[in-house]
């Protein structure tokens, strides 16, 4: 497997050089990585602060502001985190994913619509 030399760079990092200057309420947050992410994860996060499972999931407590930047953060590792705690930041993460799908299904819907219009034009 090939390695990469950690940047030493960590989330908080980030946020101050992103401009991330919302605040709200620190809250801390577990996640639960699929093993697939596991180089991204600990670059982000640094490998002291994951846990390894024994089914090579990984495991991580850290805590931000609760606000928009945070859930992007989350939504930013789509189906490859799950949050365990708290449970209202996992409540809001699966409506947030909700109202994207919908987007989409309502896309669908509608050139579904529009292409059966044009067939029965074209008849």
């Amino acid at each position: 497997m090939e390695r990469f030399a950690n940047r030493g760079v960590r989330m908080e990092e980030l946020d101050a050089r992103w401009g991330n200057q919302e605040r709200g309420q620190e809250i801390e947050v577990t996640l639960l990585f699929s093993p697939r992410l596991r180089v991204r994860v600990e670059e982000t996060f640094g490998a002291e602060r994951v846990e390894m499972r024994e089914d090579g999931s990984l495991l991580v407590r850290s805590s931000y502001p609760d606000n928009r930047w945070m859930y992007g953060m989350i939504l930013g590792y789509g189906p490859d985190v799950r949050v365990l705690e708290p449970a209202a930041v996992a409540a809001k993460i699966r409506a947030m994913g909700a109202q994207i799908a919908a987007i989409y299904e309502d896309a669908e819907e509608a050139a579904s619509m529009s292409n059966a219009a044009a067939q029965r034009t074209n008849s």
